[in-house]
């Protein structure tokens, strides 16, 4: 509003000179306030169907569309001015080449002829009025991507560095797994089974977590593996389920342990914390390119659901979880979180870019 304010008064000051006869009209005031306030309509229409093609045109035919397009906003919208003007203060009251220019903006298109299309010109001429607030809009557009392109930055500088600090143990610890498998191996082949697997698990987190993005595939695998491992556990007390639809291909890629928290999640909310029967389900669909993945967990009795849903949904899993979504994601994903007294639900749904794409 304080620009607009400042953009209209500018724009007097600098035009309201040469009519200083009738300085203390306040219909003229009024007109010139019009006149220059059009282009708060015009901006902002301009921006919504700019909004509207860019996915459309590229480049130079971006340009020329939206050219096209703010020439046809300007016209419309002047074309209303010159009509509220006849109708409340008549033209031939107006100061300068108002009168002449209403008349040309007033004029049918089809009763149109000769010199007459030349106020499309003087639409293309006064557009210039546009330089400032778009200058500034693109201004404060550049200052936005410059702020979360640091903050991306710094956020994957903090990652690295976390990264960095948790390996130390997990390689000791998957060293010290492979050793005692081979020791209990010849002792017990359910233990040992056990053993590998969690050690699979803690070579995954390792290796392959190191990219931006991993394959679909990998992720699912690791998934598959840590709901064996969980089932091994607690199978006399708990139905786990993973079931997978769709055709996986093997180019789709989404970031690595994206996934898992999810997963983590339900067995820590539900499994984990009761000695009470439990159930995890989990289901991975692959369609078009899209990934739909949902997790649904029971919750234990005797937790309010309130509490629960506080600690489910605001643990540094999801939250991690947000954070990985909006980096990665930021307008195609769709996040939905459903909690009832006995259910706790999510439904995560993604577009899956290929490795031939990136």
């Amino acid at each position: 509003m304080a620009f607009w304010v400042f953009f209209i008064l500018y724009h007097l000051l600098f035009f309201i000179p040469a009519f200083t006869e009738r300085i203390k009209d306040k219909e003229l005031v009024w007109v010139q306030v019009l006149y220059y306030g059009r282009y708060i309509p015009i901006f902002y229409a301009v921006q919504v169907l700019y909004r509207m093609v860019r996915k459309t045109f590229k480049a130079a035919a971006l340009f020329a569309v939206l050219l096209l397009l703010t020439l046809m906003v300007e016209h419309g919208v002047t074309f209303l001015l010159y009509k509220y003007l006849q109708a409340n203060i008549g033209l031939d009251h107006l100061p300068g080449n108002f009168p002449k220019l209403g008349e040309l903006y007033l004029k049918p298109l089809p009763a149109k002829t000769g010199k007459d299309w030349l106020v499309f010109i003087y639409d293309l001429l006064e557009m210039q009025l546009l330089i400032l607030p778009v200058g500034i809009k693109m201004v404060k557009y550049g200052v936005k991507q410059d702020i979360e392109e640091i903050s991306r930055q710094k956020d994957q500088a903090q990652q690295e560095l976390d990264n960095l600090r948790a390996q130390l143990a997990p390689h000791f610890i998957f060293n010290l797994l492979n050793s005692v498998h081979g020791e209990i191996r010849a002792i017990s082949r359910v233990s040992a089974n056990y053993i590998a697997q969690a050690a699979e698990l803690i070579r995954f987190s390792l290796y392959e977590t190191s990219r931006d993005l991993i394959s679909l595939h990998s992720e699912l695998y690791y998934i598959e593996q840590y709901v064996e491992l969980e089932s091994m556990r607690t199978s006399h007390r708990a139905e786990i389920n993973f079931v997978k639809k769709g055709s996986l291909h093997s180019q789709h890629l989404v970031p690595p342990l994206m996934l898992i928290s999810l997963v983590e999640n339900a067995f820590k909310h539900s499994v984990h914390v009761t000695t009470e029967r439990s159930f995890v389900d989990i289901a991975s669909e692959v369609y078009e390119d899209k990934l739909n993945f949902q997790v649904s967990n029971s919750i234990p009795s005797g937790k309010p659901a309130r509490k629960h849903a506080h600690k489910q949904q605001g643990g540094l899993g999801l939250a991690n979880l947000k954070r990985t979504l909006q980096l990665h994601f930021p307008l195609t994903h769709r996040l939905h979180i459903e909690q009832t007294d006995t259910l706790f639900l999510i439904n995560l749904q993604i577009p899956l870019p290929r490795k031939d794409r990136t």
